[in-house]
């Protein structure tokens, strides 16, 4: 995978392309369409939204590639059939883009809320260049594993007490 160049990433941020109105109707449009999407609808949302050569991570995923991201979105789907998103804030600035997200789905028929951000970098079209998002998966993923489990619990207790 080919890094992204990060000198020419700063210097075209300094100068964005839309502007803050322009940046808040997309990311609204994008959030009312996340915040509506089933299994049926990825592959339709993201090329609307998103860029072919779309740049991805999360504390599981780094990709790039539209065909990879729709992948990502659609195995979520199918290992969460229950799968809510809820994005419930936004913020803008020039090209750059936050979305606060709720991931609301059931684990052995308990809730479960996984709570995170998005950080988006938006083309001079409004579509989504570049996607980071940011969750605790130690909190959603790491504590729950059987033996690692105990001991990332066990480390968070001991954090909170001091």
């Amino acid at each position: 995978m080919s890094e992204i160049d990060l000198n020419a990433l700063k210097t075209e941020l300094m100068q964005p392309k839309l502007s803050t109105d322009q940046c808040n109707a997309r990311i609204e449009a994008l959030s009312e369409a996340l915040s509506q999407l089933t299994d049926g609808q990825v592959a339709q949302t993201l090329r609307e939204h998103y860029r072919q050569d779309v740049y991805f991570k999360d504390p599981f995923n780094e990709t790039r590639g539209l065909p990879k991201l729709i992948q990502i979105w659609q195995d979520r789907f199918r290992r969460l059939p229950d799968a809510q998103l809820r994005c419930h804030l936004h913020a803008c600035n020039g090209d750059t883009a936050y979305i606060e997200w709720r991931l609301i789905h059931s684990e052995g028929g308990r809730p479960v809320q996984r709570n995170g951000i998005s950080k988006l970098l938006l083309d001079e079209n409004g579509k989504v260049r570049v996607q980071m998002d940011y969750w605790d998966s130690g909190e959603h993923f790491y504590q729950r594993l059987p033996l690692i489990g105990g001991l990332m619990r066990w480390l968070a207790d001991r954090q909170r007490a001091n």
